[in-house]
């Protein structure tokens, strides 16, 4: 691994970005990337179960039993749909993304792929070692664009794209934090996210309805940071169920979310929370932001979102 000082550089540079020093350091590294552990536990398989359930569904009713081209992220989340995927009886899959990941390479190992458009590729071991042993594999069935087109919301609408994002806490409208702890503190980017999410033919979002030790409900009555608004959110999946938010208004949002979404250690709690909320603030959207941020505030201070 070579380190070079941005000093050696900045002669090479803008004069405006040499006053700023906007880069310290370029690392050139031979690191070959590793893929992140699959969270152990049920959750991951109770969402892909209820995805893949409403998918088939919705295909069968709607789409002639075929999908539109997918978008999905990375992560845990999107390692267990893939793989689901790839247990399926869905077939000629089509994908369209940001980003592909080492899922996207075994499910094109599998002939489940017909097309893949992405503007990267994660290079883990597996599939570096793919990379070079079967080239006519991503030749025939790979192209790598660059992000304005991955994430061009004209395109993104005119294939009908499927989009499926994860994030960190969801509130019971919809609103989804995709990148903030507690609203304050970076965990990760968006990247494409609220393009897709945007544009898309059908926007789905997935993650866990709680934590491990049920110290964390994953639906909140109100986010503490906005990465995909609501009106953006047409589906919602969590391991207890799924919620069809489409042309719902705010309350039967948050009633259909805290009924089929939630787990059941918070339900009650949300449930009283969006009583009180619609008697004291009333309107199309009640909320009563001190009771909603308390739960954040409680969670720092006794170690857990539960009353």
């Amino acid at each position: 691994m070579r380190y070079v000082k941005s000093s050696s550089l900045l002669h090479k540079t803008d004069p405006q970005i040499r006053r700023k020093r906007q880069i310290k350091y370029i690392v050139e590294s031979h690191t070959v990337e590793e893929a992140p552990a699959e969270t152990s536990g049920s959750s991951l398989k109770s969402i892909t179960d209820n995805l893949l359930e409403f998918l088939e569904d919705e295909a069968k009713r709607n789409w002639r039993g075929r999908l539109f081209p997918l978008q999905t992220g990375f992560g845990n989340l999107t390692n267990a749909l893939l793989s689901a995927l790839g247990d399926s009886k869905f077939s000629d899959l089509e994908f369209f993304c940001g980003g592909v990941s080492e899922g996207h390479v075994r499910l094109m190992e599998q002939g489940k792929i017909r097309a893949v458009s992405a503007g990267s590729l994660k290079l883990t071991p597996h599939v570096a070692k793919k990379l070079r042993s079967d080239p006519k594999l991503f030749h025939d069935l790979m192209i790598l664009r660059n992000t304005e087109v991955c994430n061009a919301a004209e395109t993104v609408g005119r294939l009908g794209v499927i989009a499926i994002n994860t994030g960190i806490e969801v509130d019971i409208y919809g609103n989804l934090n995709a990148s903030h702890i507690a609203g304050s503190q970076v965990v990760n980017g968006l990247g494409g996210g609220a393009n897709f999410a945007q544009s898309a033919e059908l926007s789905i979002m997935v993650l866990p309805s709680a934590n491990a030790e049920l110290t964390i409900s994953n639906i909140v009555p109100m986010v503490p940071h906005v990465d995909i608004g609501e009106h953006d959110v047409d589906i919602l999946v969590t391991d207890q169920g799924l919620a069809d938010l489409r042309g719902r208004d705010e309350v039967e949002r948050a009633e259909a979310v805290i009924t089929h979404c939630a787990h059941p250690a918070y339900k009650d709690q949300l449930r009283d929370y969006l009583k009180r909320a619609l008697a004291a603030a009333g309107g199309h959207h009640p909320q009563l932001p001190d009771e909603a941020f308390a739960w954040h505030r409680r969670l720092k201070e006794t170690g857990s979102m539960s009353l």
